[in-house]
């Protein structure tokens, strides 16, 4: 049987992440973790610490430290995909959408309406430089800016951005 190195192949980084995915999936987040450290140990070997592929890795990450409503970590690794997104792809990356969509909602639920309501800022300011005010993303970005605002007791504003969600979709 020929033995295969499993650290030389990017093919392994996947596997990983599914068995990881599969794991959180289930409600065993210690397995899931331990998979998707092993999918970034491939990457890291291949192509370094600041590598793409680490980014979406980090997501995942963060998505399953916030199943366990483990939110200050969470943020930590959504901070560490958006800067690397910013590194290869720029600011205004389509994919710091949903990286910055997901780590105003990650602020939010760890109770920082502050860095939510600025993360929900650069967001909404992205999706106007990417033309996107007609996306489902961008009623997503309304409707989390509304929550936001109401939390901070900003009715006022919240009623603002939900005025122009009302128009944009032709909402009743």
């Amino acid at each position: 049987m020929e033995k295969y190195d499993l650290l030389n192949n990017p093919w392994a980084s996947e596997a990983y992440l599914e068995f990881g995915n599969y794991f959180t999936s289930i409600k065993e987040y210690s397995k899931g973790l331990q998979y998707y450290q092993k999918a970034l140990t491939v990457i890291t070997s291949l192509w370094g610490e600041s590598a793409p592929h680490c980014a979406r890795i980090y997501t995942v990450i963060a998505g399953n430290y916030s199943r366990q409503k483990e939110y200050s970590k969470a943020i930590k690794y959504e901070i560490k995909a958006l800067s690397i997104n910013n590194k290869y792809y720029g600011k205004d990356s389509v994919d710091n959408v949903s990286i910055l969509t997901y780590l105003s909602y990650l602020y939010f639920m760890n109770g920082n309406q502050a860095d939510a309501l600025k993360v929900s800022d650069d967001v909404f300011n992205l999706c106007e430089r990417l033309g996107w005010r007609e996306s489902d993303v961008f009623l997503l970005v309304l409707t989390t800016r509304a929550e936001i605002f109401r939390r901070l007791g900003r009715e006022k504003d919240a009623a603002a951005v939900e005025a122009i969600s009302h128009n944009k979709y032709n909402w009743k």
